[in-house]
């Protein structure tokens, strides 16, 4: 039985990934973000207060939240987060309709200052980040897609406002 593969980073290539997120500054909203189904919500919250009402929005959604960027679960927490959302019946269900749909689990939340004292909140919608691998689907995708796009738009909902 093969071993399974590891990821190896070199100094080089974590040094050019670190610099490039630390250099990542948040954006105004982008017309063409929002055609691909990007959605971004500006804050006057600041970055820590937003960061933890999104863990608490998404476990009040029975979700699980996975910080992807976030140096070593620093306190407080560092600029820019890419958090993972995690559902596991909503994985299993993206799994059953095929492989390219389980393989984009977690979808991610884009958590970034901007620089004023209050920071942005962006995501794909679920819908449009799973239309190229289904061509849009059948009924029953499209309804997971609207669930999960309703998720996504609650939680990101109840960490902005204020």
């Amino acid at each position: 039985m093969p071993s399974p593969r590891r990821l190896v980073f070199t100094p080089l290539a974590l040094a050019t990934w670190v610099d490039l997120v630390d250099g990542w500054q948040a954006a105004e909203p982008n017309p063409v973000d929002a055609k691909l189904g990007w959605v971004t919500l500006a804050t006057n919250l600041p970055f820590e207060d937003v960061s933890l009402r999104l863990a608490e929005a998404a476990r009040a959604h029975d979700t699980d939240l996975m910080r992807a960027c976030d140096p070593a679960g620093a306190t407080p927490p560092i600029d820019p987060q890419i958090l993972g959302l995690f559902r596991n019946g909503a994985a299993r269900r993206q799994l059953v309709a095929g492989m390219a749909l389980g393989s984009e689990a977690p979808l991610r939340f884009h958590l970034a200052e901007t620089g004023k004292g209050a920071c942005t909140l962006s995501y794909q919608q679920p819908s449009a980040t799973f239309f190229a691998s289904t061509a849009g689907g059948d009924e029953t995708l499209r309804l997971m897609f609207a669930e999960l796009d309703r998720l996504f738009a609650e939680i990101a909902d109840k960490a902005t406002k204020s």
